[in-house]
């Protein structure tokens, strides 16, 4: 009998393994270490990815802001951050709307609400139209 399931079993584990490395990375966004009584050269602004997501570092100390910049004139830019697997995660995502042709900051973002199992923070994004980066204040 373990002669007729292994075949069936390995044949699962390939095609399994075959559908995780077709998933299209997230792109990463670029990040700024802020700087006490002192300024920060912001580093180069991401171009948003609708298709595969985004993903930045988590930040334990939760002092992780993100500066995004919707440059559609027509429609608003739904910005998603997705819940982690956290204790908090049960509040769920938190999802934004910027409005066409504007900035906003969001955030800090929590660490134990919006963390993978990985520590990155993912972030779901409705159009490209815009930039996003993502700034690390410093401690007090």
């Amino acid at each position: 009998m373990f002669n007729k399931i292994l075949p069936v079993v390995l044949a699962l584990g390939l095609i399994a393994f075959l559908f995780v490395g077709m998933a299209e990375a997230k792109t990463t966004i670029n990040e700024s270490q802020c700087v006490m009584d002192s300024y920060v050269t912001p580093s180069t602004a991401t171009t948003l990815n609708s298709t595969s997501g985004m993903q930045i570092n988590s930040s334990k100390d939760n002092r992780l802001i993100l500066l995004v910049a919707n440059t559609a004139v027509a429609a608003g830019l739904n910005v998603t951050v997705q819940k982690g697997v956290y204790f908090r995660s049960g509040l769920g995502n938190l999802t934004l709307t910027i409005p066409k042709s504007s900035t906003r900051l969001i955030g800090p973002l929590e660490s134990s609400r919006f963390e993978q199992a990985d520590g990155k923070i993912y972030i779901a994004i409705n159009n490209t139209n815009g930039t996003v980066i993502g700034y690390r204040l410093p401690s007090s």
